[in-house]
């Protein structure tokens, strides 16, 4: 875990709490066997603080790509980068592909 009190990692953790109950933040954030910040059964997940009260920008390659990299090959999971603003907005970003999936996913089980 990078900071013990990282608001949003503690908060992605609890949103997939509720969709699997072994989801939980990673040891190291990253550094160690287990990649991204949240460990969860759906996707890979990311956490960045940003700063700026302006707007939130993912960096593709350090964040999105470097996640993905990471990913065993052959995975069915997808990539989320989650990202928090100054003002304490959580936000989601994943391919466009991905949200689709995800869609037509729920929509069959409704």
């Amino acid at each position: 875990m990078s900071d013990i009190k990282n608001p949003l990692e503690i908060f992605i953790e609890a949103k997939f709490k509720e969709l699997d109950p072994k989801a939980h933040r990673t040891s190291g954030s990253g550094c160690g066997n287990q990649k991204g910040d949240v460990a969860n059964k759906f996707c890979q997940v990311e956490c960045k603080i940003k700063r700026s009260n302006k707007n939130i920008i993912v960096d593709y390659e350090n964040d999105y790509l470097k996640t993905l990299n990471q990913m065993a090959k052959g995975t069915n999971k997808f990539v989320i980068v989650a990202t928090q603003n100054s003002y304490g907005e959580n936000f989601i970003t994943m391919s466009a592909e991905d949200f689709f999936t995800l869609l037509k996913k729920a929509e069959l089980d409704n």
